[in-house]
């Protein structure tokens, strides 16, 4: 999970005018759900005394670390499974040291970035409907639908014979429950768009009306 920790908290000084950083990354994998990387940092010339060194997954601040001197390595390792197109963050901040204070010249990250894919299962689908009442040649009941397998947020799709689609707001899991009224012979259809209803569709379910 993301780090807690707020990151060192310093005024600003005008020694951070004078000093450069630079980041790069020279060894990247992941795999079996585990990311591994690993690099070096440089703050070349001036007053720089060492780096803040933040570990980001798709923005969210996972790690930090800060290192004395004026170059260095990093690694970074990290058990990561949640399926699709993600991006590893590593953003460095040079320090200065003024009046015996250690400062952090947080407007002058670098940021290098590398890319990679956790595999995904092909998506799947459920539907129950239930609690029909029927009357007058209509139906009224709830059906629930479910999906899994695809990439992060949901968009839940209820509809008649595969047609007339109403769109539930999205969300990373189901259930999905929907009041349908239906009339008997009709098919209820349901089936789910992942990536917040831009990606893939799961297969769609059907159940029969009133039944």
């Amino acid at each position: 999970q993301a780090e807690s920790n707020d990151r060192p908290n310093k005024p600003a000084s005008g020694l951070c005018t004078q000093v450069g950083i630079d980041v790069v990354t020279e060894a990247f994998k992941y795999e079996g759900g585990i990311l591994k990387a690993s690099g070096s940092w440089t703050a070349p010339g001036g007053p720089a005394k060492g780096v803040l060194l933040e570990y980001r997954l798709d923005s969210d601040r996972y790690q930090a670390e800060t290192q004395a001197g004026t170059s260095g390595k990093w690694t970074y390792s990290e058990s990561y499974k949640d399926c699709g197109y993600h991006v590893l963050e590593v953003v460095a901040f040079p320090s200065v040291v003024e009046d015996g204070r250690t400062i952090y010249c947080l407007t002058l990250g670098k940021t290098v970035k590398s890319f990679f894919q956790a595999p995904c299962q092909g998506m799947t689908s459920k539907l129950d409907c239930s609690g029909w009442t029927c009357k007058d040649g209509y139906c009224n009941g709830t059906c629930t639908g479910n999906a899994s397998g695809g990439e992060w947020g949901y968009v839940a799709l209820f509809g008649i014979d595969d047609a007339n689609y109403t769109a539930l707001p999205s969300s990373q899991k189901g259930p999905w429950s929907h009041a349908v009224t239906c009339t008997p012979g009709q098919r209820i259809s349901f089936k789910a768009r992942d990536r917040l209803g831009a990606g893939g569709f799961s297969p769609t379910v059907e159940q029969p009306c009133g039944t």
